[in-house]
């Protein structure tokens, strides 16, 4: 009756580690684990009970050793932190009843635990589970030339069962692994969708995982379909340019809106170098904005400083940081125009383009209302509308050339052959 009830014991874990080899699932890994702990109740404790049903230790070791590897199956390549503790203790007695077996079953247990280093996990095709019968096949030999009841040989073919099913983000702008929170989704609408957070291992499911998507306020949101296959899967992300990394910043604290309220009546450079860490913006505020030194403000005019500082504000609060070298363009193109220093025809044409392609957006989103097929402006409407009333008020002037206002306002030029009828203006910005 002993031997019969630690084998039935051991058995049931083997066939609970086959079904759920590689899915991390808690509750079958539970129901081993507390199998685990009461056959090695049996082999360490010393009272009356234990010995009336403790059975011979040479197959107490093996069902005690099957076990073990079948929690391994099911939390394998996820370091359980529980199972490594308790395998620890499982293999740290040394006396002359314990074999050589004994020893390689609670090795091979601590192996697929930290199956790849956290990167790979096993596979639950029918060809994973043939493999892995033949590699834990619970016969464990005596002596490292023990080949009477299983060759040792064959302990090697759990390689053709394990699987790489890492999932890693890649900074795009610093090239290095980043930690993002994710959600994957799956085939159907019945499963729910799982949070991890990247770099981590994709386990096992019974539903196809179909897509990955970025969940994350430091990062912009994208979504990756998975192949037919979901395995190792390597995307890229970009970071919003409020926000520093998070090695750098944990917690979001640093973030442009945590940290405005903090430096009031402070050097505004601070606040700008704690919330980003890009070179290029850095030294746009200390040399363009009305945020620098007395020494260089004073040597610029009070409104390119402010609209720069303006701008600044906004790409930080919008996360367009790519688009100041476009407004600095336009206000470069104003301040030309009103100087005369080159040709207003071409930055007439430039503003007349960018404001029919606005006012088309404008349109658009009005129609799109409430849909998510509704589309968000890189450019801010007031700053833009802010710049066309410039160029309008540099163009009013009567020494500038005529065609320049007729290409601005969409208008023919007055002349003898020509007379212009305009009731309204389609691209007028009000």
């Amino acid at each position: 009756v002993r031997l019969i009830y630690t084998h039935v014991i051991s058995a049931a874990c083997f066939s609970i580690g086959l079904r759920f080899a590689g899915t991390g699932n808690m509750d079958a890994a539970s129901v081993i684990f507390e199998r685990v702990m009461e056959l090695r109740e049996l082999r360490d404790v010393t009272n009356s009970v234990s010995s009336a049903l403790r059975p011979p230790t040479p197959v107490l070791e093996m069902c005690l050793g099957c076990a073990a590897i079948s929690l391994s199956m099911v939390l394998a390549g996820t370091g359980d932190l529980d199972a490594f503790r308790l395998l620890k203790i499982l293999r740290w007695p040394c006396t002359p009843d314990i074999q050589h077996g004994s020893h390689l079953a609670y090795a091979t247990a601590i192996g697929l635990l930290f199956l790849g280093g956290g990167t790979c996990t096993l596979g639950r095709e029918p060809r994973d589970i043939a493999s892995l019968i033949m590699a834990f096949y619970p016969r464990f030999p005596s002596s490292t030339s023990d080949n009477q009841y299983h060759l040792q040989a064959l302990r090697n073919l759990y390689a053709l069962a394990v699987k790489n099913r890492e999932i890693r983000a890649i900074d795009v702008d610093t090239g290095k692994s980043v930690s993002v929170p994710i959600e994957i989704h799956f085939e159907g609408r019945i499963a729910k969708p799982i949070s991890l957070t990247a770099p981590c291992l994709l386990l096992n499911t019974d539903e196809k995982p179909n897509e990955l998507r970025v969940v994350s306020n430091r990062y912009f949101p994208i979504s990756v379909a998975f192949d037919a296959s979901a395995g190792n899967r390597i995307f890229f992300v970009k970071r919003r340019s409020a926000y520093l990394c998070r090695g750098e910043d944990p917690l979001s604290q640093r973030s442009f809106l945590m940290q405005a309220e903090k430096f009031q009546g402070r050097d505004p450079l601070e606040l700008i170098a704690s919330i980003t860490d890009d070179r290029r913006l850095l030294v746009f505020a200390a040399h363009f904005c009305d945020v620098n030194d007395p020494k260089t403000r004073s040597q610029l005019s009070g409104s390119m400083g402010k609209f720069c500082s303006w701008v600044l504000h906004e790409c930080f609060l919008r996360d367009t940081q790519e688009t100041v070298p476009l407004y600095v363009a336009l206000r470069s193109a104003v301040s030309m125009v009103e100087t005369g220093t080159c040709s207003s025809l071409p930055c007439a044409w430039d503003f007349r383009l960018i404001r029919a392609y606005y006012q088309c957006n404008a349109r658009m989103s009005e129609l799109a209302c409430g849909s998510k097929n509704a589309k968000s402006n890189s450019l801010n409407s007031e700053l833009l509308g802010y710049l066309i009333q410039m160029m309008e008020s540099a163009l009013a002037d009567g020494e500038l050339a005529t065609g320049s206002q007729s290409v601005f306002f969409d208008c023919p030029i007055h002349t003898k052959f020509a007379e212009a009828k305009i009731d309204t203006d389609a691209m007028d910005l009000s």
